[in-house]
C-alpha cells in the first residue's frame, strides 16, 4: 500500500482550516515549499561546515603527528 505524502496545499488546509479561497492557500503552499527550501539549504550549509571542520581537526592531528 503505498502512503499518501502531505502537499504544502494540504498542510495549508489543515493548519488554516477557516481559509476557503483557493488563491489564499495556494499563497499560503508557497510560503511552506519556499521555509522548507531554506531549511534544506541551511542544512545543507552547515552540513558543509562540519565536513571542513573535521577535515581541518584531521589536518592539524596529521600534522601533529609528523
Amino acid at each position: 500500500m503505498v502512503e499518501k505524502r502531505e502537499t504544502y496545499m494540504d498542510k495549508a488546509r489543515r493548519l488554516y482550516p477557516e481559509v476557503f479561497e483557493d488563491d489564499k492557500l495556494e499563497y499560503l503552499a508557497r510560503l511552506y515549499a519556499r521555509i522548507d527550501w531554506l531549511q534544506t539549504e541551511l542544512d545543507y550549509r552547515l552540513l558543509k561546515e562540519d565536513i571542513e571542520e573535521v577535515r581541518e581537526k584531521n589536518e592539524n592531528l596529521s600534522n601533529i603527528k609528523r
